[in-house]
């Protein structure tokens, strides 16, 4: 069975609850605002999504790519990321990304690489 493909859907504004995104191609979707709350994306291509202004609350994401995607200004609360590809990501302005001091994200075997960090600093892992 082929995965549901969604590339460059709009969704902007939406507002999902208690969804299991799993195996799905978000690719280049255009995801601003949207409120994401106690959902659960696994295996999932989000890379190069707009997600201006995103609200992610009680999500769980694993094995995921993110790559390019814009999460600036977005708002994470009690995430939960695995495995997740952030390479390239614009992250300015994100609030509940923080790389030390974490208080209500979860980190395990990300990929930040190039991704511009919220206060505008590029990461390196040099």
């Amino acid at each position: 069975m082929q995965a549901p493909n969604f590339w460059q859907a709009s969704l902007s504004g939406a507002y999902l609850s208690g969804l299991s995104l799993e195996s799905i191609n978000l690719e280049n979707a255009y995801l601003t605002g949207v409120h994401l709350f106690e959902c659960r994306i696994d295996n999932s291509n989000l890379a190069d999504a707009n997600l201006r202004g995103a609200y992610l609350l009680q999500v769980l994401i694993t094995n995921t790519d993110f790559r390019r995607a814009d999460f600036s200004g977005s708002k994470l609360e009690d995430v939960s990321m695995e495995n997740v590809n952030l390479s390239n990501a614009c992250l300015i302005g994100a609030e509940g990304i923080v790389i030390r001091g974490i208080i209500s994200l979860r980190l395990e075997r990300i990929n930040f690489n190039n991704a511009t960090m919220p206060d505008g600093t590029i990461f390196s892992s040099c």
